[in-house]
């Protein structure tokens, strides 16, 4: 619980010099015109059990951006009794991106659509908060829902699960013509 407060608090405060720095770059919109590549660490609890790998590119409509990641996760202990998952698995996820104010660096909302490696799907959202910082580098810091399924929280009685994210990386853009 300490983990979301510790969350909105940073959306919170991040997000004054967020829009007051909406007009500063005009990034490009097309299909693979801004590309970011994202990582971040896969937990269990308290523990790095994996990797997520993502890549960010414009879907060439303002404001919308689509998302391709996967993920690899090494799977939890037996005596882990917070945020069991199977055992090695890896998910293959897709997340369009809308973006309210300024396109690839702000606040966006957006679904996700996964696929495990044995073939069960998975459907959920996202809120999350984007910061580009000297037009190289990004952060993106999420918090989403997914429908339950017996990977990704085995043992869960609830329909849904809530599930963070931080994740650092590069910003690649193309060459003005």
């Amino acid at each position: 619980m300490l983990a979301y407060l510790v969350l909105i608090s940073l959306f919170l405060l991040l997000s004054k010099s967020t829009i007051k720095a909406q007009n500063i770059v005009d990034y490009p919109i097309g299909i693979g015109k801004l590309n970011i590549i994202k990582i971040n660490p896969a937990m269990a609890g308290a523990k790095v059990k994996g990797v997520n790998l993502a890549y960010e590119t414009g879907a060439g409509l303002p404001q919308i951006t689509l998302q391709f990641s996967g993920r690899y996760f090494q799977g939890t202990t037996p005596n882990d009794n917070v945020n069991r998952q199977r055992a090695k698995h890896f998910k293959f996820e897709i997340q369009p991106k809308f973006y309210g104010i300024k396109y690839i660096n702000g606040i966006y909302l957006g679904p996700l659509f996964a696929i495990y490696d044995d073939g069960t799907g998975g459907l959920g959202a996202t809120a999350g908060m984007q910061f580009v910082l000297k037009n190289k580098y990004a952060m993106d810091a999420n918090i989403g829902v997914q429908a339950s399924n017996d990977i990704e929280n085995i043992d869960n009685p609830a329909p849904i699960f809530i599930r963070t994210s931080i994740a650092f990386g590069m910003l690649f853009q193309s060459k003005k013509k």
